[in-house]
Order: C-alpha cells, then structure tokens, then sequence
C-alpha cells in the first residue's frame, strides 16, 4: 500500500483579491492525510460524523458543526462511515493586516452556533459568487463577510489555550514548529531545538513523534520542499531554492521533492510572458 503523506503549507497560493482556499470533501470510513499549516482553518461538517484528529487529541463532530484548527496544529479527517465537510483556510497576512492575528490567537475549537456557522456558510456563498462572477465588488463582499465573521468569533470564542486538555504537549510542539519555521534554511540539530524550546531531546523527541505522527526531520524535510516549492514558483533556479530552503545536496532535494509532491521541481518554475 502507497504511503499517504501528509500535506504541509506554508502560505496560500491563488487571487490575491481572495486569500483563502476552500474545498469541499467527502471521506469515507477512515483517516484522510495529516495537514498542517500556518493559517487557521475552518472544518465545517455538512453530513455524517467524525473526528477531527487535532495533535494528540480527537475532536468528535457531527453535521453542522464548526472546528476551528487553531494555527501551526498537526491535523486530519476520521470517519467510521463517512463525512462531508467545507474547508476554509484563511490567510494569515489578511488576518493580521485587518488587525485580527489568527496565528497568535486561539479559538475554541468546537462551535455548535447558529449566528457563527450561519456566518460561516455566508462567505463560501460570496466566494461562489465570486468565483462565478470574476467582479471586484464579490471580492469585497467576500472580505467583508470574513471579517464580520472572525469579529463575531473573537467576540465569543477566543480564550486562553491552556484552558484546553493535552495544553503541555500540544504547546511544546507549536513552540517547536515556531522555532523550526524561523530558522528552516539553517543546520539545525536535535540538540539545537531542544536547547532553543527549553526541554530535554528525548522527551521532545517522543512527545513531538507522539503528537504529530512524525519526526522532528521528517518535518523539516518537507517544511524545506515547500519552501523551495514557492521559491520555485515565485522564479528562484531550482539550485537556488535548493539552496535557500536548507538543502546542501541538489540531488537529495530533487529526489525528496519528488517524494512530496509527484513532480521534479522543475516543473514548478513560472513560465515567462509571452
């Protein structure tokens, strides 16, 4: 059986006008693939039931309810029969420009409210909208409705994380993969991180294995290829990004890359203008 590998995201890619990204899925009797990103996401169920499986937590959901998955939490789909689901991802950047900073905030992760889930549904209409349409004033609708919506949810559902079950170990890995992040192009040992979080190697070894299902290196191996990935794409020579992203060994980073995402990086450059 192929491994399914999980899906790690650095920044979101697409309109400028409409940074977010939204799908729409169905799983059927068992765990999708391990996400993570920066941005906070929003996982609303539409039919059936499930588990959001959230770092070393599962979060039990059923139709019209709304998880929040707070910023930098490892997470995926579990279904023993199947579920139907939005996903709304929302740009970090967007957030803090309309001074409301989702990756330093921390939402209550479960929401079963009509006035937030009712908002909710209101900007994946303006995204239809807007994605039918092309017009600039849907784009402005879409935005708006947003933040009405991340207003409401500062207003009612923002609290403090330690509040939360399994906070010790659930904060010990977003502090690591905060450290990670900022120093990604840098050599990095297990030493170094653990000394830079403040614990001993092994239990962040354990605990960080336990919590995200990876090791710290399996991470930061594919934290690198989704740098070089952007880098890629924004015009960077693949030895360049390679290079920038961490990666000392051309061939090792193609092969990896490779792993991650099906494709050579190469075909990730942006095409020239014609």
């Amino acid at each position: 059986m192929q491994e399914v590998l999980p899906v790690y995201e650095l920044n979101l890619r697409g309109d400028p006008r409409i940074p977010f990204k939204h799908h729409r899925s169905t799983v059927f009797s068992g765990k999708g693939p391990q996400n993570w990103n920066e941005n906070t996401e929003f996982l609303y169920c539409t039919a059936g039931e499930g588990y959001i499986t959230y770092n070393d937590r599962w979060i039990p959901v059923r139709e019209s309810q709304l998880v929040v998955v707070n910023s930098e939490m490892f997470h995926s789909v579990y279904t023993e029969d199947y579920m139907e689901y939005h996903s709304l991802i929302m740009d970090r950047h967007f957030c803090r420009d309309s001074g409301i900073p989702t990756n330093q905030m921390y939402f209550q992760e479960l929401i079963e409210d009509p006035e937030i889930c009712g908002k909710f549904m209101e900007i994946l209409k303006s995204l239809q909208e807007y994605h039918e349409g092309r017009k600039n004033f849907l784009a402005a609708s879409v935005r708006a409705r947003t933040l009405d919506f991340l207003a409401a949810l500062c207003r009612d559902y923002l609290e403090e994380e330690n509040r939360t079950p399994g906070h010790q170990s659930s904060q010990l890995v977003r502090t690591t993969m905060a450290y990670i992040r900022k120093h990604l192009p840098e050599p990095m040992t297990l030493d170094s991180i653990a000394e830079n979080v403040g614990v001993n190697k092994f239990y962040l070894s354990r605990e960080f294995k336990r919590v995200s299902g990876r090791t710290i290196f399996d991470v930061i191996v594919q934290l690198r290829c989704a740098a070089a990935r952007e880098l890629i794409e924004q015009g960077s020579s693949v030895s360049q990004a390679a290079r920038d992203s961490g990666f000392e060994n051309l061939s090792y980073f193609t092969r990896t890359f490779k792993k991650y995402y099906q494709e050579i990086p190469s075909r990730y450059r942006k095409l020239p203008e014609v």
